[in-house]
This record gives C-alpha cells, structure tokens and sequence, in this order.
C-alpha cells in the first residue's frame, strides 16, 4: 500500500481513499549498491540531463567528461549497459525519513539506445518509460482489504506506524488522530453459539484416541521386551538393558540418527560386557537387538 501524496487530517484513517482495495508487496532479493559507486554516480548524472534523441553516445560522453575512458566498442558496451539496468541503491540516511524507514531506492536506467552497429558511438539515446515488474520476484505478497486493519494494529504493536515512520507534522497529526479514535470505539465480541454434540463428538474422538494410544505403547513395550529376551535370560541383565533402551529411544525421532542407533548399540553392548559375557557375543547381541529395535520403531 502506497503512501498518499497527501493526507487529510480530517479522516478517521490516513489512507481512507485506498483503504477499499486489496495492496501488494513486492520484492527482491539482492544486495544493494552504494550511493557513491561508479554505476550510480553515472547513471544519477544522465538522469539529470535533459535530451530526447537529439544526441548521440559520443555527445554523451563528451557530457560526461568520459571522452578518455570511453573509446572502443567494448567501452560502449558498459556505458550501454549501464544506461539500460535498475539497481537498489542504499541511501546516505542524511535525513530524519530515511533514517526511521531504512530506506533505499531504485534507480532505473531506462535509456533507449538506436545502435549503430558499425559505429557505436553514432547511436542515438532517448528517456523512455518502463514498467519495473521485472525488477522484483515474479511473485508478491497479497493483502486482502478486509486484512489491513488487524495487520496495521499488529505493526502498531511493534511501533511500525504512520508516526514513526513519518517525521512531518501532518502525519504525526494523522497517526495521532487515528490513534484516538481507535481508542474511543468499543467493539463488541462476535456471537458464538455452544455446539454441544460436537464438543460430545469431539471428547468421545479424544478418548478413543488416547485409549488407542495406551494399547499402542502397551504394544510397543511388549514387542521391545520380548526382543530383549531372545538374547538376554538373566533377569537383573535384561531390566538394565530395558532401562538403556527406554532412556536412548525417548525422542520420537531416534530410529532415524544413526548417531542415536550407534550410541544405544556401545551402551548395550558396554551393559553385557560388563556382566561377564564374552566381547564377541555382546556385541553380535546388541547389533541384533538395535537392529529388531530399529525396525519396529520405523513400522511404527
């Protein structure tokens, strides 16, 4: 949504004559140019020129004072180049708007060129205009009208407002006046009616869900223990097993770390090694085991 060239104080909303329709965002992503870079300087000094296809390139540069820089065909090349490109430019923040909005700009070179293909420097230029679509990402952030009023008290929130980014009088008046008047409404809640079958529906879905959850993991637990027993008989041996498996698999997403996998195999393996079971034979167990383990967990 673009600024008015003018704001009527008068108005409960600063932006009342565009306020009725939809606004969109445009943008891009690139880095800026500075100010004070070649291209810029160049391009800002055409700007400033007044002509209309009644000079050619040479004359231009004579104009420019680039008539040592600028002598063969590649030279003209750039200097064409440049005169035909746009580029966000950072500004100097040398003033109190630029400073409250971050503001940069975009300088559009839209310079038509008549070329002269056997003699560059012969080409006529002319000012055009052209639409800078093109400058931005082919897609744009729609604002829906009926969606700027709750998003501009939101941005109101965080202090991004027509008064903090406004310095002059009138809309610091404006933002002041919209201010009051939107403090002075009160706007009743909008009815909503109970619909008790569908809270019935919906606590009767709740239990089901949690009946089915704890018959799962019943499930689970079992399935877990029995993989444990095909390998471990000793009863005080198999509950520290169980103890490592439920502290390494409590994140729901472990089967798929191969760190976590690896980890939970060194610990049952360090567990057996440690209740005199040969190396070999812990180790072989707790592969095997994880492997079971790994697998039930990605079917579940």
């Amino acid at each position: 949504m673009k600024e008015s060239d003018t704001i009527d104080v008068d108005s409960d909303h600063p932006f009342d004559n565009e306020y009725d329709v939809d606004g969109a965002v445009y943008y891009r992503r690139a880095y800026g140019h500075k100010h004070n870079s070649d291209d810029i300087d160049l391009l800002a000094r055409i700007a400033e020129m007044d002509f209309n296809g009644d000079i050619v390139l040479h004359q231009l540069v004579e104009k420019l004072g680039l008539r040592s820089q600028i002598k063969q065909a590649e030279d003209f090349e750039e200097l064409a180049k440049v005169m035909q490109n746009a580029y966000f430019v950072i500004s100097t923040f040398n003033n109190e708007r630029l400073i409250r909005q971050s503001g940069a700009f975009l300088l559009s070179g839209s310079i038509n060129i008549q070329l002269n293909k056997s003699d560059y420097g012969v080409s006529r230029i002319e000012k055009s205009s052209c639409s800078l679509n093109s400058q931005f990402a082919s897609e744009r952030i729609i604002i829906p009208t009926g969606s700027k009023e709750s998003l501009l008290e939101e941005l109101n929130f965080y202090n991004i407002n027509q008064g903090a980014l406004f310095p002059e009088l009138e809309h610091q008046m404006a933002y002041i006046k919209y201010s009051m008047c939107k403090s002075n409404v009160r706007s009743a809640s909008s009815f909503e009616k109970i619909d008790f079958d569908a809270i019935k529906a919906e606590e009767s879905k709740e239990r089901v869900e949690i009946a089915e959850s704890v018959v799962k993991e019943e499930l689970v637990d079992k399935a877990i223990y029995d993989i444990v027993s095909q390998y471990i008989s000793d009863d005080a041996i198999k509950q520290n097993v169980l103890r490592i498996i439920t502290r390494q698999t409590e994140y729901i997403d472990w089967a798929n770390k191969e760190a976590t996998i690896s980890d939970l195999r060194r610990k049952i393996k360090r567990s057996l090694s440690l209740q005199s079971i040969s190396s070999d034979v812990a180790t072989q167990s707790a592969r095997n085991m994880v492997s079971q383990l790994v697998n039930l967990y990605v079917k579940k």
